[in-house]
């Protein structure tokens, strides 16, 4: 207890924990409450999070608050229930008095009743903490983390927790810290959300500072944001006398005035440092209504001068607050800070270091010209140096790709300004904008990556940039910053190339060390013409103190290609800048200077190795050069400081000036001619080879804040690299890496081993580097594992192990150093160096190398129109090849296979250089790869894969090579030096197979081809079924649109040409393949795959729209592909949509050719089968109402059929299949009839068996056409069986079957047309011997009848531009909103166009041109391409004329029906005048009617009397127009098959090999019945059919596979409704569940006991279950029915392992058969039992369907109706009184005025003025109501309805509100 009164509350704080409720009471009418809590205490509040629909909800919800003796009195927890509309209804309250907490001790879990309310209770725990004015103790304080907080868990209560009492600031003796160990706090400040709205206009732009001590910092400024993701980081240095807290304030950045302040808040550091760190803490800002942030901290106890960076923010660097972070730059950290942090308010000048800019693009530029577009170009300004990009020519967008170095002076400017103007080729430029970048900023906030900026000074436009600032070495820097004396200059073009050295050369700040400069001058670009007469002849001179070089002359040439070396030393005496000049060499006078540039020496020494930088020239208008230079420095004696040790002293060489390197004439080339070299070596060693493994290392630093390093080590000797693998997430990583190094003593001394973590963001961090001396290590012993620590790095070595082999001992005793003459890229293990398995001397080939050169991609461009037509040059030493030339492309495609001899002259590359072929001129060079043989040979393969192309900006090559030693190992070899070429089969595209492509049925000729992307043609696969059909396959080499022309005797066969897209493997975006995407046969599944492989995460969306209704179903592989199948019921054209991530896929939407069923089918089904009359008195009527089942003896069970058999009574007729004793159960709403079931007993004779059946006839070896073909089958031996007989080929063949009545058939078949025919015949569900038979038929086909009609065509009026045009077409039942149209001029701009609608179904596009040529019109339908689209239209003169520019589209040229027009237009407009003639030819004559709308178009609609293949040709001035003639299906009228339904089908999963029956009834419709099944396989099988009754039928087919069947039922060809069915066979038969078998007789049991287990069959319906227990004895097995199904139990009597197997329908349970182990001594009675003898037993019993009821109990029980979205849940006692009037209630939507067959229909319902009431709407069809109606609350008493209709014919629409109808109701529709 605290003082001596009671009521007095002592200064402290209240832990407070709300953890559930209980019994809380019901506010909603329907559902349950959402409750929430608020706790508190005084103005501080705390709220809990809401729970959904829960009356015991749990919170767990922690709050904290600050008490004291004026505060209040207690804790007030309220509950609520949120609402979405209205006030949240309160739930009661409960008071926790804070004087009994302080006195009487803490709460724990307490329930509190709830005032206020009707029931409910809430537990809660609490504590009180008083704040004692004793020294601070780390273990007092309110108990918890802060981490541990729920969010939001604490309102202020949790801010007052952050907060500490900092009167003690200042006194050291009294600080918290004081003891503290120094070290960093990390904060990661996210993002804040609810800001105050500071703005009268818009949302606030805010940022951040952070304030410690007297430091601060700032983030970045979100724009127009009241919720902004900062996502900062920043390091705070904390010692013993650091501030107790730091600040954070938000502010509002205004353009003019004072930024406005947000709100701000304290962080208390001994909080974090002595309990635990923030984990994304909510805190509430202080000074404000509202608005919190959020912030990770915490602490990090070590040595503050650590080097360990952490991972930094893609945001902002981790930056530090406080004093110089080092004093030096930190090798490899990508956000390393240099110098001391420059905060807001500091005047601190802008450091000096350098700016790296990239101008990517612009975007809206301003129009500046009248005519055309700008020609934009953009200018850099820093201080008085400016940059100039190059200039885009007519573009509002350009992409510049422009990079600058710019040198920042602390005397400087601030900011770098960016200005656009628009180049004039008269007048001034006109400024199109401009853009600063604040270096403050930049400094502060940390790097630009891709950031829009908007222009200023203009209505529109925005820049794209990137920008980074990188400061200079304070130890290095001279005092005016880096560059010239005459001030610092910018390089644009190519970033400067920073080198990762750590060493800074020089005793002090200005002094230059000893060194040699390598220079290479390359070329020029855009000289100034100083010649008034041709181009000039230009040099360069190079000039460095009184020493002078000079490069050669290029004749004629402004563009100069000089590929110029020197090198240069440089003497701490001479001068820090080195000149180079450009002049125009002249025969007559002086020399005219073309321009000069300056090299900064110490910017080089310091700072950066140029690589082919571009430097403008000064004192000229124009013109650049292109550098590479880099520096090596000497010791003070005069020798190369490599810094290694040991090793034998180099002498100093002497220094006399400059030497040529470039072998200019005139000039010492005895300074040596390799790259890259230094200076000779004395060392005395010979050449050789050194093997270097780099076996691990330990103990690295760790560099990033999270998580462990991904170390990798490079390798580094001269100028070449070579790079280990990655090891994730490891400071002691293993890499066992090997590489073979060719040593020249010529060129470098030294092996640099360097070990980087590599990030996914950012530079990759150095974690030390390690340097091998090779003199040394070749003067004494090898290094064997040896451990090397690390350099400049805190901790870490390396495991090594290194020895040189000389040249003698080696395989190459010439190993010559210009195989070092280009620099190498980073390469993987075993690039570096020669292959050490060569046994041979260097004239000896070591076998063969097979080059893949696939193909090339993102070539640069050389030529200003076009693109290149590149090739490639494949070389190794003499050897020497060229493949094709690809003509216009920037992505070509060789795919072409080489043998390569090696090694040949000692050339260590097989080199591929790429070129464009010119016809005029020098091919232009478009990049090189240089292939190590030493690789391949290494590693035996180099992988194919895409490689980046060197000497140029951009391009790769696809390239893959294998190594193939030779195996000769003798002596003598003789050298064939070639190569050889070989067509490669291309992996990178998927083969084409299209099958079933059907042909006409007279003989001929077939030819196939294929139109490629790049119009080449090539030959497919053609392979002949000899079935009436073709099979295509195609292995594609090239991306995109193919077209596959497959013509018989010259003419396109049905469907062809078929279009088709080859997308790329493995490209990185979703792809599909597959011949469902291209053609498929009418009636059959049509497969392909969709590829989502290296995509990304994304849904996938697909749709098949088409003449029919197409299911689709998908298989997802678990490996990124997805197989796809849809069922077309028509022929036609389908489109297929396919979308990944909400975009098409490339080739989407694809169009794939249905074509008609390539085999008519014609079957019967006769046959003989067992009769049983039914004892007692049964009608006909009771047909209906009966359902009968046989059960075989094996436990088998199949539905039969009830039937009137010939003397009147009512009998079932079934087919026995089994012997013995079956049992027929016939019920009545599901009660066995009296004496039901029946016994049957078969004998063997009564068994159908097809290998019994006999057939024999010419009619199974031959026939021919017209006339009736005969064979004949016997059956007297073969048993009751049902026969079913199908012919299917080129036509439908007419059978007549007669039965002999002596167990033998005749049959006869007549076909039409000549072809192969396949005949099957199935005796009791099996194929007799010999069938399916194929027989060849000869004769005549029938004979065709052709229409024709010709129209003359007139030439249209030109059109002009400005006037209104018109193009039109017809398409009938379509809606006008459905249509939208798009028309793009020839500059290739797009506008919409308006489409109206003329008269019923013809509707026309109207736009006017504002240019002249050919425009694209493109309608779509509901997203679709119509049929023709898209057009072209010409306005101005025709540009061309003829049949080839006529166009004709529409569904009359895909399919039709038998009887009813089939319509198509033509457009001829583009074609000029002429003749237009239309003709139809098949079996039937067509009427053919033309309508001339007299606009260059016309409709033309035919219609024909019998069904069956046609063809349609249009011809223009007796020429076939593109694609005629047309191959089209008429398939027969559907009205009968309406009629048929199907009963008794059940399409839910079904078992395998068990006989399934439904029934057909044809209603009263005429023809015959034909049924067929389809496997997964695309295996086909008969059904077999028998007649039950008056136009009703018994159909039997017994699956055969599992997997998805489709069920083919056709009157007369047709379709019946619904057909095909879609049936899953497999698995066991279940349908509601699974049966489930558990307990411990499934485990381990003893002999001699009883051992259980419980089946569970509560989830299955009635069946058959059978339990089997196999094992060394049989055992004692009793089973009992219990509450879920039945517990099976058993004894065994011999130890040993049992299998128990439970059965359901004939198919093991999941986990069955379960293997249990009996253990202990043999039970009494058991001893006879041998072990090696099993024994089974067995029980068999009948489920029952178990029907699991929850029942609830109410005051009474209603149905009905409720639409809204909420109602009450409690019981009342009377109906709702409802006030309503259904006349003012309306609607309005096309699914009441033009409902589709198919598709959705919607409309919507408004009862804003009809009162209070419930809608009911429903749909009732011609033969049974909609399947689904939707009805959907909408708000404010407004509802959306939506339906499907799915079959044809007349519908009644009710709508009514209440009890009465709306007006209008109920609507009467057809569809």
């Amino acid at each position: 207890m605290y003082g001596d009164d009671l009521d007095d509350i002592p200064e402290g704080n209240i832990h407070v924990n709300l953890i559930k409720a209980k019994n809380l009471m019901k506010s909603d009418m329907v559902g349950k409450s959402d409750p929430y809590g608020v706790i508190s205490c005084g103005n501080d509040k705390s709220k809990t999070k809401t729970i959904k629909n829960e009356q015991n909800p749990e919170f767990n919800h922690e709050a904290y608050f600050p008490v004291d003796a004026n505060g209040p009195r207690s804790i007030k927890i309220d509950l609520f229930d949120a609402d979405k509309f209205g006030s949240d209804k309160p739930l009661g309250s409960a008071n926790i008095d804070i004087s009994d907490l302080a006195n009487q001790g803490p709460i724990n879990d307490k329930w509190l009743p709830l005032k206020n309310g009707k029931s409910g209770e809430v537990m809660v725990s609490a504590d009180f903490q008083p704040k004692f004015d004793d020294d601070y103790d780390t273990g007092s304080g309110v108990p918890g983390s802060l981490s541990a907080r729920k969010e939001g868990g604490g309102g202020k209560g949790l801010r007052d927790k952050l907060k500490k009492d900092s009167k003690s600031q200042g006194r050291p003796g009294d600080s918290i810290l004081e003891d503290l160990q120094p070290g960093n706090l990390h904060l990661d400040l996210i993002q804040a959300k609810d800001l105050i709205k500071a703005d009268m206009i818009g949302k606030s732009d805010p940022y951040a500072v952070v304030c410690f001590d007297d430091e601060k910092i700032k983030t970045k400024t979100v724009k127009n944001n009241q919720n902004p993701e900062w996502n900062f980081d920043a390091q705070l240095p904390v010692d013993e006398n650091s501030p107790e807290n730091f600040k954070i304030e938000v502010f509002d950045k205004d353009k003019f005035g004072k930024d406005k302040s947000l709100g701000s808040t304290d962080i208390d550091i001994p909080s974090i440092v002595n309990e635990e760190p923030l984990k994304e803490a909510w805190i509430p800002l202080d000074g404000v209504k509202s608005g919190k942030i959020q912030v990770s901290a915490d602490y990090d106890p070590s040595d503050s001068n650590s080097e360990g960076s952490r991972k930094t923010s893609g945001m902002g660097g981790a930056k530090s607050l406080k004093g110089d972070l080092s004093d030096r730059k930190r090798v490899g950290s990508p956000t390393d800070n240099y110098g001391k942090q420059r905060g807001l308010d500091s005047e601190a000048e802008i450091p000096a270091g350098n700016v790296h800019l990239e101008i990517i693009e612009a975007k809206n530029l301003i129009k500046a010209d009248m005519i055309g577009k700008s020609d934009p170009y953009a200018v850099v300004t820093y201080g008085d140096d400016k940059l100039k990009t190059k200039t885009i020519k007519n573009d509002q967008n350009p992409k510049w790709n422009f990079e600058a170095d710019i040198p920042t002076n602390p005397n400087g400017p601030s900011d770098v300004k960016i200005e656009i103007f628009d180049n004039d080729k008269f007048g001034k430029d006109k400024p199109l904008g401009a853009a600063n970048i604040d270096l403050e900023d930049l400094i502060n906030n940390g790097s630009l990556k891709d950031a829009w900026i908007p222009l200023s000074g203009v209505k529109s436009g925005e820049l794209k940039v990137s920008a980074d600032f990188d400061p200079s070495d304070p130890n290095s820097v001279p005092k005016d910053g880096i560059g010239s004396p005459d001030g610092s200059r910018m390089h644009g073009s190519k970033p400067m190339q920073k080198t990762p050295s750590k060493q800074n050369f020089g005793t002090n700040e200005d002094e230059i060390p000893f060194g040699n400069l390598h220079l290479e001058i390359n070329q020029a670009k855009d000289l100034i013409k100083a010649d008034m007469m041709g181009k000039s002849d230009p040099y360069a001179v190079v000039t460095y103190g009184d020493d002078k070089i000079k490069t050669k002359t290029v004749k004629n040439n402004q563009n100069p290609q000089w590929g110029f070396e020197t090198d240069i030393p440089i003497d701490p005496n001479g001068p820090s800048t080195m000149r180079i000049e450009v002049f125009d060499d002249d025969k007559l006078g002086k020399d005219k200077p073309l321009g000069a540039a300056d090299v900064d020496i110490p910017s080089l020494i310091n700072s950066a190795t140029l690589k082919e930088a571009w430097i403008p020239l000064s004192g000229v208008k124009s013109g650049q050069l292109q550098l590479s230079a880099d520096y090596v420095p000497l010791d003070s004696d005069g020798y190369e400081n490599t810094g290694k040790p040991g090793g034998k002293i180099i002498p100093k060489p002497a220094r006399d000036g400059m030497r040529n390197r470039g072998g200019s004439p005139g000039n010492d080339d005895d300074f040596g001619s390799l790259p890259n070299q230094r200076k000779p070596s004395d060392n005395n060693l010979v050449p050789g080879n050194i093997h270097l493994n780099i076996v691990q290392a330990k103990d690295l630093i760790k560099a990033d804040m999270i998580g462990k390093s991904d170390p990798f080590a490079v390798v580094t000797y001269g100028n070449e690299q070579i790079k280990t693998q990655t090891v994730k997430n490891n400071q002691n990583p293993e890499w066992n890496f090997e590489a073979d190094i060719p040593y020249n003593p010529n060129y470098s001394d030294t092996l640099k081993i360097e070990i980087f973590d590599e990030d996914k963001l950012g530079k990759n961090k150095l974690l030390g580097t390690s340097v091998i001396d090779i003199p040394n290590l070749a003067n004494n012993e090898p290094l064997d594992n040896v451990w090397i620590p690390l350099s400049g790095v805190k901790s870490g070595e390396l495991q090594v192990s290194a020895d040189f082999v000389p040249s003698e001992f080696h395989e190459y005793e010439n190993v010559h150093p210009d195989q070092f003459k280009k620099m190498s890229p980073l390469r993987d293990s075993g690039a570096l160096g020669a292959p050490r398995s060569a046994k041979s001397p260097e004239s000896d080939k070591l076998g063969k190398i097979k080059l893949d050169l696939l193909m090339a991609k993102d070539l640069i461009k050389t030529d200003m129109v076009g693109k290149s037509d590149p090739y490639a040059i494949i070389t190794h030493g003499t050897q020497k090849f060229k493949t094709d030339i690809k003509k216009n492309t920037q992505n070509p495609e060789w795919n072409i296979e080489c043998e390569v001899e090696v090694p040949d002259s000692n050339d260590r590359n097989i080199s591929i250089d790429l070129y464009d072929a010119d016809k005029f001129g020098k091919d232009t060079f478009l990049g090189n790869l240089n292939l190590d043989i030493a690789r391949v040979m290494n590693l035996g393969t180099l992988d194919q894969g895409w490689y980046p192309l060197e000497g140029v900006k951009q391009g790769q090559i696809c390239v893959g090579a294998d190594f193939i030693p030779e195996m000769d190992e003798s002596s003598t070899i003789v050298i064939n030096q070639k190569f050889t070429e070989s067509r490669r089969t291309s992996t990178q595209f998927h083969e084409v197979n299209l099958n079933r492509i059907p042909l006409p049925s007279t003989g001929g000729s077939i030819e196939a081809s294929i139109r490629t992307p790049s119009g080449s043609v090539d030959k497919p696969i053609v392979q002949d079924d000899n079935n009436g059909s073709v099979a295509v396959k195609y292995q594609p080499t090239e991306e995109g649109i193919h077209y596959l022309d497959v013509k018989y005797n010259g003419d396109q066969v049905q469907g062809s040409p078929f279009k088709f897209h080859v997308n790329r493997q493995n490209s990185g975006k979703a792809s599909a393949y597959g011949p469902g995407l291209m053609h498929g046969v009418c009636g059959e599944p049509a497969n392909f795959t969709v590829s989502t492989k290296g995509a990304g995460a994304g849904g996938l969306n697909l749709a098949v729209e088409g003449p029919s209704k197409a299911d689709i179903s998908c298989q997802d592989n678990k490996d990124g592909t997805v197989n796809v199948s849809y069922l077309p019921t028509a022929p036609g054209e389908y489109k297929i949509t396919a979308k990944f991530a909400d975009e098409h896929i490339p080739g989407s939407p694809f169009t794939c050719k249905i074509t008609g069923e390539n085999k008519k089918r014609n079957q019967i089904s006769v046959g003989s089968s067992s009769e049983l009359q039914l004892p007692g008195n049964l009608s006909e009527s009771d047909l209906r109402s009966l359902k009968a089942y046989i059960e075989s003896p094996s436990g088998g069970i199949e539905q039969c059929f009830l039937k009137k058999l010939p003397r009147g009574n009512i009998g079932i007729s079934f087919t026995p299949r089994e012997i013995g004793e079956h049992l027929v159960s016939v019920q009545r709403n599901e009660k066995h009839i009296t004496n039901s079931p029946f016994k049957i007993v078969v004998n063997a004779q009564e068994v159908g068996d097809a290998s019994r059946v006999k057939v024999s006839g010419d009619g199974l070896v031959q026939g021919k056409t017209h006339i009736n073909n005969r064979f004949m089958i016997n059956t007297k031996s073969a048993g009751y069986g049902g026969l079913s007989l199908s012919i299917e080929g080129p036509s439908k063949a007419e059978i007549d079957c007669k039965d002999n009545e002596n167990g033998t058939l005749d049959v006869d078949y007549k076909p039409t047309e000549p072809g192969f025919y396949i005949i099957n015949i199935k005796f009791a569900d099996s194929h007799v011997p010999g069938s399916p038979f194929q027989v060849p038929i000869s004769g005549e086909g029938t004979e065709k009848q052709t229409e024709n009609i010709k129209r003359m065509r007139e030439a249209v009026p030109v059109t002009e531009v400005g006037s209104q045009c018109r193009l039109t077409f017809k398409m009938p039942g379509i809606f006008m909103q459905d249509l939208e149209a798009m028309v793009t001029s020839p500059s290739g701009k797009s506008t919409k166009a308006n489409v109206s609608e003329l008269e019923e179904g013809l509707y026309a596009v109207n736009f006017v041109p504002y240019e002249l040529g050919i425009h694209t019109v493109t309608v779509r339908y509901r997203e679709m391409d119509i049929p023709g689209s898209p057009f072209q239209f010409t306005v101005g003169p025709l540009q061309d004329s003829g049949a080839h520019r006529v166009h004709a589209g529409g569904p009359g040229l895909a399919r039709g029906v038998e009887g009813e027009p089939a319509d198509f237009n033509v457009w001829t407009r583009e074609a000029g005048p002429g003749s237009l003639a239309i003709s139809v030819e098949g079996p039937s004559k067509a009427q053919i009617d033309f309508k001339d709308r007299k606009d260059g178009s016309c409709y033309v609609s035919y219609v024909v009397e019998e069904p069956g293949e046609y063809s349609v040709g249009i011809r223009f001035n007796d020429e076939h127009i593109p694609d005629s003639p047309y191959k089209v299906f008429i398939i027969p009228k559907s009205d009968h098959a309406d009629k048929v339904k199907v009963s008794n089908l059940d399409d839910e999963q079904i078992v395998l090999n068990a006989p399934q029956s439904f029934l057909l009834s044809k209603n009263g419709a005429s023809g015959s019945l034909q049924c067929k099944m389809v496997s997964p396989s695309g295996r086909e099988d008969d059904c077999f059919m028998s007649q039950v009754g008056p136009d009703e039928y018994s159909v039997r087919f017994v699956p055969k596979e599992e997997g998805h069947h489709y069920l083919h039922a056709k009157l007369n060809g047709v379709h019946v409704p619904g057909s095909p069915f879609k049936i899953k066979v497999g698995g066991d038969g279940k349908k509601d569940g699974a049966v489930k078998v558990f307990g411990q007789g499934l485990d381990r049991v003893k002999t001699g006991e009883k051992a259980s287990f419980v089946i569970d069959t509560s989830n299955v319906g009635a069946g058959t279950l059978s339990v089997t227990v196999d094992g060394p004895s049989k055992v004692d097995m009793d089973c009992n029915e219990v509450e879920k199904g039945y517990e099976v139990s058993y004894m065994p009597l011999v130890p040993g392992d049992y299998f128990v197997t439970v059965k359901y329908n004939g198919k093991n349970v999941d986990g069955s058969p379960f293997k249990v182990t009996a253990t202990g001594g043999g039970a009494p009675g058991a001893k006879g039992h041998l072990l090696s003898r099993r024994e089974s037993s067995s029980v068999t019993m009948e489920t029952i369907q178990r029907t699991m009821i929850r029942q609830e109990s109410s005051m009474f029980k209603e149905s009905s109706s409720v639409s809204s979205s909420r109602a009450s849940s409690r019981a009342i006692a009377i109906q709702p009184n409802f006030v309503s009037d259904a006349s003012a209630v309306t609607c309005r939507g096309p699914g009441i005025e033009k409902p589709v067959l198919g598709k959705q229909n919607s409309f919507t319902v408004d009862c804003t003025q009809g009162g209070n009431n419930v809608l009911f709407v429903g749909v009732f069809g011609p033969d049974t109501p909609c399947d689904e109606v939707y009805v959907k609350h909408q708000g404010d008493r407004q509802y959306g309805v939506s339906y499907k209709l799915t079959d044809k014919g007349q519908y009644i629409l009710y709508v009514k509100w209440g009890e009465d109808h709306i007006p209008g109701s109920p609507f009467h529709i057809e569809v």
